[in-house]
């Protein structure tokens, strides 16, 4: 039995727990088992007493096991485990093994074949699609879905467009530096020479997917590419180094990051050249945009001599000294909220919220529109630490604060986590202490709490596997019913639970 959070009367309440075996594993786990999104996949690596290494997906071996000539074989990586690459979604998983010398890519518990190196894996964000290469040591292929595309000395940059149906990449060839989109080799753009070529990098498609935006370099001049015309030409030597463009949500304008090695700006690609946005700049790699939750507004955060500004919306506000949660948040109604310190060592701090400022408070925590806020005491002398939620304060609370949020949508609870020592932290839900420190997870209705923790987990304080347990992992299917994963003893269990 359980508390549950968000009844007017605190209720006791019963959490139904099934436990299911998925395999006996044939030695220790290596490294932490990993999940994709939703728990939809669980992967981890073994090593067995005689000195192999094998990979399980599901509860399940990938390929045989005998000891002598494992399929996955992990001789690079034996504390870690697997670098297991998930789809978005979670539904699909990849990683690589070894055999005989060569690396082997699994997708999906099916081997792909094998070659000295494989590369990165690139998911589409549909998850329907993966591409990465594979070759030897002066030659590789790309594979996309499974199939040899073409074949390149390497390649440094793929991706997919947002819905998946196009793809980008650069590849190095005894001519140069390549770009193809769609199938097709692009030529360059404004005259420059493919064998002059330094640089393409900053591969981008828009949200919708229908523009394709790119930045190309033959020292000194660098140019920026829309729709396969010349848009924006800078010379680096005049202080013109491109650091970065992005689109905005709505498909329609294209921001750069520009400037020299002292100084930086940012603007859009207008009417076939770079509007500034706002009137400062700032030191070289630095700039960052932040959007607004519904895309409507943006923020450009600058930092130059021991300061940091911002353009909102392309209108300058006033200077800060050592902004903190770099680099804040951008509200729906075009606010800007964050909080800063002019004091050098970083005691004093005042939350902004727009015009609105609260002296002796940090931010760390606001919803969207701005209606629900979470802080800590912007005086901290690391022993005790006040936190504030919605207006109520709370302790203060011994050791220094180290992480807190509120749940979401409605912000209805929150959660903070103190330290002091390297091992020893507290977690602390809604004010109270909990039993023992760990990862939270708020049921979609916020009624319901799960901590995870290293050797434990629990959901409205029922505990889910039989302590101590390894790599505890747990999600939420529904508001009321939740899926998690671990090993006890040298058994893989899924558990399947429900709130009464």
């Amino acid at each position: 039995m359980g508390i549950i959070l968000c009844a007017a009367v605190l209720t006791v309440v019963q959490v139904q727990i099934h436990r299911q075996v998925l395999c006996t594993l044939p030695g220790s786990l290596i490294g932490a088992m990993q999940c994709g999104a939703q728990g939809r996949h669980v992967v981890c690596a073994v090593h067995s007493k005689s000195g192999s290494w094998a990979a399980y997906a599901d509860g399940r071996l990938v390929g045989n096991y005998d000891g002598k000539d494992p399929v996955i074989d992990i001789p690079e990586s034996p504390r870690t485990g697997l670098n297991v690459s998930f789809s978005p979604d979670g539904r699909r998983y990849a990683f690589v093994g070894h055999r005989g010398g060569n690396s082997v890519p699994v997708i999906d518990a099916v081997e792909d074949p094998a070659g000295l190196r494989v590369g990165f894996f690139v998911w589409s964000k549909t998850s329907q699609r993966i591409a990465y290469t594979v070759g030897d040591y002066d030659r590789s292929r790309l594979i996309v879905d499974g199939k040899s595309v073409t074949e390149a000395g390497n390649f440094s940059q793929i991706t997919f467009s947002p819905d998946g149906r196009r793809l980008a990449w650069v590849a190095g060839t005894n001519s140069g530096i390549e770009l193809h989109l769609d199938g097709r080799r692009l030529t360059p753009r404004g005259g420059d020479d493919p064998k002059a070529f330094q640089q393409i990098h900053t591969l981008q498609f828009s949200p919708d997917s229908k523009r394709f935006a790119y930045v190309q370099g033959a020292d000194p001049i660098v140019r920026i590419i829309l729709d396969d015309k010349v848009v924006g030409t800078f010379d680096e030597i005049a202080g013109g180094i491109v650091q970065g463009i992005e689109f905005s949500p709505d498909n329609k304008r294209l921001l750069v990051e520009y400037g020299g090695l002292l100084s930086t700006r940012v603007g859009f690609i207008e009417g076939g050249k770079v509007v500034p946005s706002g009137t400062s700049d700032g030191t070289m790699g630095y700039p960052r945009i932040i959007w607004s939750p519904n895309g409507n507004h943006y923020c450009t955060v600058l930092w130059r001599a021991n300061k940091m500004y911002a353009v909102e919306d392309g209108n300058a506000t006033p200077e800060h000294v050592y902004v903190v949660a770099d680099p804040g948040w951008l509200l729906d109604d075009g606010r800007l909220a964050y909080a800063a310190s002019d004091d050098r060592d970083g005691r004093a701090w005042t939350t902004h919220v727009g015009a609105t400022e609260i002296a002796g408070w940090l931010l760390r925590d606001i919803t969207p529109d701005g209606r629900h806020m979470a802080l800590c005491g912007g005086s901290s002398n690391g022993v005790a630490t006040p936190v504030q939620v919605d207006g109520r304060q709370y302790g203060p609370v011994g050791g220094n604060l180290n992480g807190m949020a509120m749940s979401r949508p409605s912000a209805r609870h929150f959660w903070f986590r103190t330290i002091q020592s390297a091992t020893a932290g507290k977690l602390y839900v809604d004010g109270a202490l909990q039993p023992f420190d760990g990862e939270v997870s708020f049921s979609p209705d916020e009624c319901h709490i799960a901590i995870i923790g290293r050797d434990r987990a629990t959901v409205d304080g029922i505990p889910v596997f039989e302590a101590p347990c390894e790599s505890p992992h747990l999600f939420w299917d529904s508001s009321t019913t939740f899926h998690g994963y671990a090993v006890v003893g040298n058994e893989l269990i899924r558990v399947d639970g429900k709130t009464g």
